[in-house]
């Protein structure tokens, strides 16, 4: 792939599993994919609700997805496989400490289809406390 931003669909689908609760939530946005030295990046927006406008930028590289978003809400966040990392979420209503255990990232390309798919599952915990288990499935198609 070239430096060149590529336009693309996105499609995220954020499944949480937390104490007997299950929530699938799914976004669909346009946003751009391009790549810089050794890492992918996927930028794209989310309109959520009752929050304004939040920008997304995944960075993934061979052994890391560094996932930034900025607007209504501020995270960022490094994931690891195997590893507990710190990172921070501010809303509305307060900056919160994240910690995330990585339990798999996972990133194919299909380059007939021209698509991609980026899945991501964690457990996560927000003020120290249990927050449940994460699964992110991100789907992208160049257009």
């Amino acid at each position: 792939m070239s430096n060149e931003k590529q336009q693309i669909d996105v499609r995220l689908v954020t499944e949480i599993r937390d104490a007997g609760r299950h929530e699938t939530i799914v976004i669909e946005s346009s946003g751009m994919k391009y790549k810089k030295n050794d890492s992918l990046f996927l930028s794209f927006e989310e309109n959520l609700e009752g929050i304004d406008k939040v920008k997304t930028i995944m960075k993934l590289t061979e052994n890391e997805l560094f996932i930034m978003r900025s607007g209504g809400v501020t995270m960022r966040q490094n994931f690891r496989v195997g590893e507990l990392l710190a990172g921070s979420y501010q809303s509305p209503y307060g900056t919160m400490a994240m910690e995330t255990k990585t339990e798999r990232i996972h990133y194919q390309f299909n380059d007939k289809k021209r698509e991609g798919k980026l899945d991501l599952a964690y457990r996560l915990k927000m003020q120290a406390e249990e927050a449940g288990r994460y699964r992110l499935t991100l789907t992208y198609k160049e257009v």
